[in-house]
């Protein structure tokens, strides 16, 4: 086991929470968990902690899609659910990991709050985990050779996986922190491409670097909570084997789009804790339960578990055929199927149709299909030939090829992905060709209707590593289009969740490469159950559309009248890499909400700027926006890093030293001097060249004063509302009222602050779990759902530093930063509190608007 030693000049810890409260049936639930931070200036002694989960930031990974359940006093026999989850896909800064009474390793992600490390992913660990569930991909996406491999994992450029595509998975790896799951022998999808949508069973990871060793356990825990009975109404988790636990079983249908998964029956059990329990599907009429998820044996490992079996309903067809399917018992029945030999490409814009061929059958028969040739392409291997049995009407059968590399020497080629851009950048067309590796080709701009190629062709040399990309800028033509330019049908499909169309299809003639967005109109009776547009680029093969509808009855199954459910944007480049924050809100189920993009720096939108979606239950409310790197950003300027030191009349440090980054090369920059309470600098302002090998530092030299002036604390606290009011009408927002509730709940809650810190005499003693629980009587008086609390601990010999001080420390904590210029908030309560180590903690409590019926 690896460790590391690190005298912490300057105490850092993750301690403050956001905290945000709705309302539901199970009472007040605490939602969008954030960290804010806690300074001190206190020399610390050495202290021995894991190198690979100090400091460190794990993804989190849950089994039920949500989020991962975080745990309270996991060391002591009185392990016990907190009342706040992890966001699924969150990242989360680590402090350290231990080995809970159960046997389980936990990651401490807050002040004793702890996420189990197997459905934590580390930013460094390399691990491999048994892990059966359900990925649904967000985007199409690229497939992988295994990631764990001797020479790594390899792209693998002759196929793909459909956007909104549900996919088995039976094995998780993390290599270096970068998550994958396999779908078939020898294919992996990463997790950024994929959202894990239901997980049937996990094992314990086997890490083969960076495991999150753990600190020993300890039966008796200092910090063990008193109030386990009132921990948001969790259940306890119990260390006795026999203990009878409570577990819920979800039978459910499941599709391969986003908005058709709904449970057909819920089943709870009454078991011990660690037994084997084994569940067999149920049958149910008109639906068929997933080949190998028919019977499980499964150990529950905690009280509230929850186990999914998925079905897929007997209706639904392959094709896409909205034939209502003939009797199976009618073997003499005639029927006609479809089969499609498609060139087949990992986008979306660049799959066509070779042939069609229509065959008359007899239903319940085998078919054999066997792939013809033609002349530039070839069979994606394993597709050559086939036998199927004809299940229905219409149905539809297809066939898979490759366009042939031009390369007539047949060495080995890549994909290259051609670009055709207007003169804003914005892409018109996109599709993929060939190249031979290590070989130059030439490419010829393709025609584009409407429009004139600025450059006739490109060449270039495509290498292994990365992605090959080629962009082609066009100008509009300025005469009007031909009206004999090409066309092609753009369909528009309106059906019910069984597939049968509840109202005129349509079709027209469109201009193919043009962009369409196509909005799905209201249909009497029914409830539009996709979302409300789709965006297309007309290609030749012609374009259909399908939105999906459910009975205004049906829509209500299930849907309790306050239901929420999560709605997910995400920012995107073209190779589906996460280039922002996803943004995730709480929506009232079957509310329609408008998504927009936001403006992303060396980055330009290219897909449509605004999404309408309809918010479904569980899954599906998710929409991606689609940049590319902006070409006009003006190239980096050479730069170098600066470092500013404070120190001593002897060159001790009497503060942090920071590095002022990337300064540009050859210029003078300027810092002022930062305050040190108890000494005075030599000079407010100084200057240094930018050297570029990064050896130019600026110092401050401090001298100690002599005399320390004592500080009136209510005064502190009056002068952090001034200047607090004063920042936030600085940047255009309200000054907060001083609310009497949320004083004296501040200042009450900074002398609580002030006695655990004085105890222990140490500032990590300081934490937010009694404004976290809403323990303390004043605040809970302050009748919002909305409240916020910034802590600091901070020093000042005068009641001007000590304000001065707190400011600028939540200031440079985009955390802290948030609350105090949150437009939400209206009131605010101030307190201050000198500790026995000479220093000052400091409490703000912010308020957002009133409500008359809490």
């Amino acid at each position: 086991m690896d460790f590391k030693k690190k005298r912490l000049n300057k105490a850092l810890e993750d301690k403050t929470y956001r905290v945000k409260l709705v309302h539901s049936k199970k009472g007040w639930l605490t939602i969008g968990l954030t960290f804010v931070t806690l300074f001190s200036a206190t020399m610390l002694s050495q202290k021995t902690v894991d190198a690979s989960a100090v400091n460190n930031v794990a993804v989190a990974n849950s089994s039920n899609s949500t989020f991962v359940q975080l745990w309270s006093d996991v060391t002591s026999n009185n392990i016990h659910k907190a009342n706040r989850g992890l966001g699924n896909g969150t990242s989360w800064k680590t402090a350290k990991a231990v080995k809970g009474v159960d046997g389980e390793t936990y990651l401490l992600v807050g002040g004793n709050e702890y996420a189990n490390a197997n459905q934590m992913d580390l930013a460094d660990e390399t691990s491999k985990q048994d892990l059966k569930g359900i990925v649904l991909t967000n985007t199409e996406s690229k497939l992988y050779t295994n990631p764990l491999a001797a020479g790594g994992l390899q792209l693998i450029t002759n196929r793909g996986l459909g956007d909104n595509t549900a996919w088995k998975t039976d094995t998780k790896v993390v290599v270096d922190g970068q998550t994958y799951y396999r779908v078939a022998t020898n294919e992996w999808i990463k997790a950024s491409n994929v959202s894990l949508t239901s997980v049937s069973s996990r094992s314990e990871k086997t890490y083969t670097k960076n495991a999150p060793d753990a600190e020993a356990t300890s039966t008796n825990n200092e910090n063990t909570n008193a109030n386990n009975g009132s921990n948001g109404g969790s259940t306890t988790t119990p260390a006795d084997p026999d203990k009878e636990v409570t577990i819920t079983i979800n039978y459910f249908k499941r599709s391969t789009t986003t908005n058709d998964h709904y449970i057909l029956k819920t089943e709870k059990r009454k078991v011990k804790l660690n037994s084997n329990i084994t569940i067999d599907a149920p049958v149910f009429n008109g639906y068929t339960v997933v080949p190998g998820e028919d019977h499980w044996t499964y150990k529950v490992q905690f009280d509230g578990e929850e186990f999914n079996v998925p079905y897929t309903k007997d209706s639904e067809n392959n094709g896409g055929s909205t034939t209502t399917p003939t009797n199976p018992t009618d073997s003499n029945k005639e029927v006609t199927v479809t089969i499609n030999y498609i060139k087949r490409s990992t986008t979306t814009n660049d799959s066509y149709v070779l042939k069609t061929e229509t065959r008359k059958v007899k239903l319940n028969s085998n078919i054999t299909i066997d792939a013809p040739k033609f002349d530039g392409y070839t069979v994606v291997p394993s597709e050559e030939h086939g036998t199927y049995k004809v299940l229905l009407d219409g149905e539809i059968f297809t066939v898979p090829y490759t366009k042939d590399d031009a390369d007539p020497t047949g060495a080995q080629s890549k994909f290259v992905s051609i670009h055709l851009l207007d003169e804003q950048g914005k892409e018109l067309v996109g599709r993929w060709d060939m190249a031979p590796l290590g070989k130059e080709k030439t490419f010829t701009a393709p025609t584009l209707d409407g429009y004139t190629p600025v450059e006739a062709s490109k060449t270039i040399v495509a290498k292994a590593e990365g992605d090959t990309d080629i962009n082609f800028t066009y100008k509009k033509n300025s005469t009007p289009i031909d009206p004999s330019a090409k066309t092609a049908n753009v369909t528009l499909k309106y059906v019910d969740e069984n597939g049968k169309e509840i109202a005129d299809s349509k079709t027209e003639k469109q201009e193919v490469g043009k962009e369409l967005v196509v909005l799905a109109p209201k249909v009497a009776g029914y409830t539009l159950y996709s979302n409300t547009s789709d965006r297309i680029i007309v290609n030749e093969a012609g374009n259909t559309i399908t939105f999906i509808y459910k009975s205004s009855e049906d829509a209500k199954i299930n849907l309790p009248a306050d239901a929420t459910a999560n709605v997910t944007v995400m920012y995107k480049d073209e190779n589906a890499i996460r280039i922002a924050k996803d943004k995730v809100t709480t929506e009232k189920v079957g509310s329609t909400v408008t998504a927009k993009a936001i403006d992303i720096p060396g980055y330009k939108l290219i897909s449509i700027p605004t999404t309408d979606l309809l918010v479904n239950p569980d899954v599906g409310n998710t929409t991606t926006f689609t940049y590319q790197k902006d070409s006009t950003t003006t190239p980096a300027t050479k730069s170098a890093n600066v470092t500013v030191k404070y120190v001593d009349n002897q060159g001790k440090d009497v503060a942090d030293a920071k590095t002022l980054k990337d300064q540009k090369v050859d210029s003078t920059i300027s810092e002022d001097a930062v305050k040190v309470n108890g000494y005075t600098v030599d000079q407010a302002t100084k200057s240094v060249k930018v050297a570029a090998d990064g050896s130019s530092v600026i110092t401050f030299t401090y001298t100690k004063n002599a005399i320390e002036q004592s500080v009136d604390t209510s005064v502190a606290a009056s002068k952090i509302v001034s200047l607090l009011n004063e920042y936030r009408e600085s940047k255009g927002l309200k000054a907060l009222t001083t609310d009497i509730n949320l004083s004296n709940g501040a200042v009450a809650r900074s002398i609580t602050e002030q006695g655990h810190v004085n105890a222990k005499n140490n500032i990590y003693a300081a934490n937010h779990d009694e404004f976290a629980n809403q323990a303390q009587a004043d605040i809970n008086k302050y009748a919002s759902y909305d409240k916020a609390e910034n802590l600091a601990v901070t020093n000042g010999s005068t009641a001007d530093e000590v304000a001065q001080n707190a400011m600028e420390q939540w200031k440079n904590s985009p955390s802290h930063n948030e609350s105090m210029l949150d437009g939400t908030y209206i009131a605010v309560g101030v307190g201050v509190q000198k500790l026995n180590n000479g220093m000052y903690v400091a409490i703000q409590d912010f308020g957002g608007e009133l409500n008359m019926y809490m």
